[in-house]
């Protein structure tokens, strides 16, 4: 893990440390981020070990009124939220929030958003047993950002902004370095050195039989479909372990602990499994007012006020907060019973320091918290060259006519979180000599938002090029493309018709040597799956990264296209290059597969994923002086609120 937060927050950790960042600076990004795009961005508050979700008071009011959240609905209600409000007592300007109803994002609410809070959160809330690792977040209020992030909602922010992308055009792998090769280390040419992948992995894929004809083997991570109960316990060790492998033979998949369903019919049983988000958030509230009546509300509403005794403060109830307290209590008493802490979760619930959250996993063995303390406190000031710290109260630049407007720099200083929307369950391989020598790429036509430099739509010009040059490229749109251009300019506005395939799974994505990985709408989330094969990888050239894509060297770890902002036709020359490369080098290719596969195997499956989404919660938490009495604030401002309601 101390890798991947190097590789993951380093910068972002020296140059906020640099800064410096303050509970003013947290309140005024808050204030000015808290609405402007409503389904992505949006305020949370973590009291209590639980997740808060926090919207316009106004937004709220005139969403109710007019049952619809239109440009001037949201104009009023932005208008309305960030005045400050005479006579509070708050010492910070936070403008009017409510909080949303406990176990919802409120609607508006985008998919990764959801992903995000129904993994994090859901952790959070989760009662663990003695066995568990810790879970637990101190009270923090933070901004978190789902959006494709076009937009850059955190470039002149004064407090980071939490996303699950952002734009990083900075080298982050030196200047002394040699001609870069596939699957060799820029700065001596060597192999590019072997991650050791977890012990389970390589258990199975050790134990796997390639040797059948169009055999596929598969290692499983454990816990990336979120299994729970002895299942998951008796397949999992460690927080990266995986599963035993096995080899696709038809109908079945043998391997592991036993036989489990073959892709097709899982693919069916996960489909009947799957429910609307109206259904889901249905069964979520059902499951929340069972909690109530465990908790001792009779009805499974809210106690009238006075008759909670784990309450949290004064004036909760008014603030909205009493719910999510009051749900949140018999779980955080029962994991505190469970590690024999009950006398610290006590009866005064958020009123005690350990319900607060203010001390919970602090030097009491919390081993990730330790080092995610060491790590920001002696993560020296070093930024990548062209990295610059700003003054932290200078105004961010005007906006500017069409032309004119100031030239933003090349980075973005949002610390990542990852997508917990899409998430790798195996590794994958096929033998190489079986594998077809194209490069393959099977996805939606998504066009870019972001100004491309070739005004092409790329997914869709590399499908019309695949049709000239079957023998290199194999591009499938999964919907039709009718009568649309190819891009904005020259020949590329002529309209073309090109046919729509059926989705390829990831699994059979490995049957090809070269896998293409394209910019959609903004970055796309495909290049983890890609990563769990063991195929080459071609990636076109993005201003976008994720959390762990610092840890790959574009040139060793996979071959970049589309670098030559004047040719969008150098895809063609990069596979060439990429096969003479597997001709020359065969060992060097293997490399790089297994580089990236060691990535996803570590750091992309699920329970990585949630172990990193807590760290970067609390270098966040690290970051700013007085989060505590930020938090306090914030919660006074609410009950103001609340009650003036």
């Amino acid at each position: 893990m101390e890798g991947l937060l190097e590789a993951a927050l380093g910068p972002e950790v020296a140059y906020w440390r640099t800064r410096g960042v303050t509970c003013e600076d947290v309140a005024d990004t808050v204030a000015r981020l808290h609405n402007v795009f409503l389904d992505s961005v949006k305020v949370v508050l973590i009291r209590n070990n639980t997740w808060h979700f926090l919207h316009p008071a106004a937004a709220a009011a005139v969403a109710s009124r007019e049952g619809a959240s239109g440009p001037h609905a949201r104009a009023r209600a932005s208008d309305a939220s960030s005045r400050p409000r005479s006579g509070s007592k708050s010492r910070y300007s936070w403008p009017d929030l409510v909080a949303a109803p406990f176990g919802e994002c409120p609607s508006p609410c985008q998919a990764q958003l959801q992903g995000v809070y129904d993994t994090v959160a859901g952790r959070l809330h989760h009662p663990r047993g003695p066995a568990d690792p810790p879970y637990d977040l101190p009270d923090m209020v933070f901004v978190v950002n789902a959006a494709d992030n076009m937009q850059r909602f955190g470039l002149y922010s004064r407090a980071p902004v939490l996303s699950l992308l952002k734009r990083w055009e900075v080298p982050w792998w030196g200047s002394n370095v040699t001609a870069p090769r596939l699957g060799r280390s820029h700065v001596h040419g060597e192999l590019l050195p072997a991650m050791p992948l977890p012990s389970r992995v390589q258990q199975a894929l050790d134990g796997a039989d390639f040797s059948g004809a169009g055999a596929t083997a598969q290692a499983d991570a454990a816990g990336l479909a979120g299994a729970a109960g002895a299942r998951a316990r008796a397949r999992a060790v460690g927080s990266d372990a995986m599963m035993s492998g096995g080899v696709h033979r038809g109908g079945a998949v043998a391997g592991g602990s036993g036989l489990r369903p073959s892709p097709k019919r899982r693919r069916q049983k996960k489909k009947k499994k799957s429910s609307k988000p109206g259904v889901r958030r249905a069964l979520q509230q059902a499951a929340w007012r069972e909690a109530n009546v465990v908790a001792g509300r009779a009805d499974g509403g809210l106690p009238p006020s006075g008759q909670v005794a784990d309450r949290v403060g004064a004036g909760a109830g008014a603030s909205g907060l009493e719910t999510h307290s009051a749900e949140r209590s018999h779980g955080y008493r029962e994991t505190r019973r469970l590690h024999g802490k009950a006398a610290a979760a006590g009866e005064d619930g958020g009123n005690s320091e350990a319900g607060s959250g203010e001390q919970t996993g602090g030097g009491s063995g919390d081993k990730l918290w330790d080092m995610v303390r060491r790590f920001v406190a002696s993560r020296p000031p070093d930024l990548p060259p062209g990295v610059t710290v700003p003054d932290g109260r200078a105004a961010p630049p005007p906006h500017g006519r069409r032309g004119l407007a100031p030239k933003k720099p090349p980075y973005d200083m949002d610390l990542l979180l990852p997508t917990m929307a899409f998430v790798p369950r195996t590794l994958i391989k096929f033998p190489w000599e079986q594998k077809k020598d194209v490069a393959f790429f099977s996805g939606v036509p998504f066009c870019p938002l972001y100004v491309d430099p070739h005004r092409i739509c790329p997914r869709v010009f590399l499908a019309n090029l695949s049709t000239l040059y079957p023998h290199r490229l194999d591009v499938r749109l999964v919907r039709p493309w009718t009568r649309k251009r190819l891009g904005a300019v020259g020949v590329f506005r002529q309209p073309v018709t090109l046919p729509q395939h059926p989705p390829t799974p990831i699994s059979d994505h490995a049957r090809y040597r070269w896998l293409l990985n394209v910019d959609g709408m903004s970055a796309s989330t495909r290049m983890g799956f890609l990563m769990t094969t063991d195929s080459a990888i071609l990636k076109s050239r993005s201003p976008f990264i994720e959390y762990y894509s610092r840890l790959q060297t574009p040139g060793s770890h996979y071959l970049e296209f589309w670098s030559n902002a004047s040719d969008p036709y150098d895809v063609l020359a990069v596979l060439a290059a990429a096969r003479a490369a597997a001709e020359a080098d065969p060992a060097a290719v293997a490399a790089a597969a297994a580089a990236n596969q060691a990535i996803a195997a570590r750091y992309i499956a699920l329970q990585p994923k949630l172990l990193y989404a807590r760290a970067a919660l609390l270098a966040y938490h690290s970051l700013v002086s007085d989060m505590g009495g930020c938090v306090r604030d914030l919660v006074e401002r609410l009950e103001e609120e609340g009650e003036q309601q």
